[in-house]
């Protein structure tokens, strides 16, 4: 079944590089939107990745734990940082999961002036 919807905010956490848990992520971007909520888990390279789901049992929202590549996790937040709207997906049956910008993009939409995000030596 393919769940989707309009990210409405998100939440970070990081955990330790050498972060030995269930699943061994070190990254958490949590969405929460019109789909209901999703835990993007980023797992560090050389560690399995296990499959997404939706949690069992939960509805009205929706819960989706869904394990991300690390090598993902800054385009994923470059993504929410700078863009709008976002939109989510997640496809159960073909185990498909997206963070997208919603409509085409326009070129230099007028975004923020790049000479700000730049970091400068002190």
């Amino acid at each position: 079944m393919l769940y989707q919807g309009f990210v409405k905010s998100y939440d970070i956490q990081i955990f330790p590089s050498n972060s030995t848990g269930p699943y061994g992520y070190t990254r958490v971007v949590a969405l929460t939107g019109t789909f209901g909520l999703a835990s993007l888990s980023f797992i560090p390279a050389g560690r399995p990745i296990p499959p997404g789901s939706k949690r069992p049992g939960s509805s009205d929202p929706d819960i989706f734990d869904l394990f991300w590549p690390l090598d993902d996790y800054s385009a994923i937040v470059d993504l929410l940082r700078n863009e709008k709207p976002i939109a989510f997906y997640f496809d159960d049956t073909d185990q498909s999961i997206g963070v997208t910008t919603y409509d085409p993009e326009p070129v230099g939409e007028n975004e923020g002036d790049v000479r700000l995000r730049r970091v400068r030596n002190p």
